[in-house]
């Protein structure tokens, strides 16, 4: 029988905590989430205005900021490298509001 697992290119799941909606204050902690999607498997790299991030990622994709500051505000996406190519999510804007 031959294997029935098809090659996919990567599908990308962002998520916040606190969830999307609720606003950002400095001094909160937050983190973000990519879940990536993919045969074979891909794993998700955070980028920031394609830069590294400003805290170090976990192997399981999160960012997690322990007291967010206004300088975290910016354009953030995440990357996987496959066997097909280089893929990205879109952008998320991460916007750090005054206490």
């Amino acid at each position: 029988m031959k294997d029935s697992c098809a090659l996919y290119t990567p599908s990308f799941a962002i998520s916040r905590e606190p969830g999307f909606g609720f606003p950002i204050r400095e001094g909160m902690p937050v983190s973000l989430k990519c879940d990536v999607d993919a045969n074979p498997k891909a794993l998700p790299i955070w980028q920031k205005d394609d830069s590294s991030p400003p805290v170090q990622q976990t192997p399981d994709g999160f960012l997690n900021f322990t007291e967010i500051r206004r300088e975290h505000s910016g354009w953030y996406k995440c990357i996987a490298r496959h066997r097909l190519g280089k893929f990205s999510s879109i952008g998320y804007f991460l916007n750090v509001r005054c206490k």
